[in-house]
């Protein structure tokens, strides 16, 4: 009987030993885990409240697995545990299955960097949001609008629906539709256009702009007068053409007529 405690008692100090060692081994292997995770978050774009959400989630991970191993090395059955956590993993995220799709969101959103701040963007899908990209956090991303509301989108929704950035590939086309009197001749119309694109430098090309004749209004001749710049100067260089053209047309003497009707009688 005596033989079989000591046995026993030399198996549990070894397991102990074993344990301890795993103890020592698993901090040291997560604090190096967790160390190079961490420069690798400082080196990429990625916002400080999701930097802290995955280095403390990555640190959680590691220490149950940890914590795992060390009641196996002790021949404490882990399969009833594991149960336990993978049942109350699943009630938590049901019960927060919306804000765990707005954490997926930011996170996705992060990682493909469709926008960064100081991006217009607009947002089709439930909802129709347009403006200027504040900040990404973990949850949600502001934007501040045109007239400087601020607006506050969960960044489950972005994921969900259709995005447009104005600003990515730094220039946008004006687009602009002109009447002119139908006596008025189509080619001298078209090159008034172009010289109008040609001497403002809010314009650039290439590429080249787009002039024609779009259409035949009721009672106008229809231009269509398209001319790229830079993003920022988007609304400035709308403003300028509409006045630009307008100028133009008055010094050379091209009509730009009312909407009239004509009645004859008998």
């Amino acid at each position: 009987m005596s033989a079989d405690l000591s046995e026993r008692a030399g198996v549990l100090l070894i397991r102990l030993g074993e344990a301890a060692v795993i103890l020592a081994v698993g901090f040291i292997l997560i604090k190096i885990v967790v160390h190079i995770e961490r420069k690798a978050l400082e080196r990429s774009p990625v916002d400080k409240s999701v930097f802290s959400f995955v280095k403390n989630a990555t640190k959680v991970v590691l220490w149950i697995a940890l914590f795992l191993m060390i009641l196996q090395t002790l021949g404490v059955s882990t399969a009833s545990l594991i149960t336990i956590l993978g049942a109350s993993g699943a009630a938590v995220a049901l019960a927060l299955q919306g804000s765990l799709s707005n954490v997926a969101g930011g996170i996705i959103t992060i990682i493909k960097q469709p926008f960064k701040a100081g991006d217009e963007i607009e947002i089709k899908g439930t909802v129709c949001i347009s403006g200027i990209v504040d900040a990404v956090y973990l949850m949600n991303t502001e934007l501040h609008t045109w007239d400087n509301k601020t607006v506050s989108v969960p960044n489950g929704l972005l994921t969900s629906s259709v995005l447009l950035n104005y600003t990515r590939s730094g220039l946008r086309r004006v687009d602009k539709t002109f009447s002119v009197a139908y006596g008025s001749d189509i080619d001298r119309v078209k090159d008034i256009l172009k010289g109008v694109i040609s001497e403002d430098p809010i314009f650039v090309k290439p590429p080249e702009p787009v002039i024609g004749v779009r259409g035949h209004g009721s009672s106008a001749l229809l231009f269509d007068c398209k001319a790229w710049t830079r993003t920022g100067d988007f609304y400035n260089a709308g403003y300028r053409m509409e006045e630009d053209v307008k100028k133009a047309f008055d010094e050379a003497g091209v009509e730009i007529p009312y909407h009239q009707i004509d009645i004859h009688s008998r």
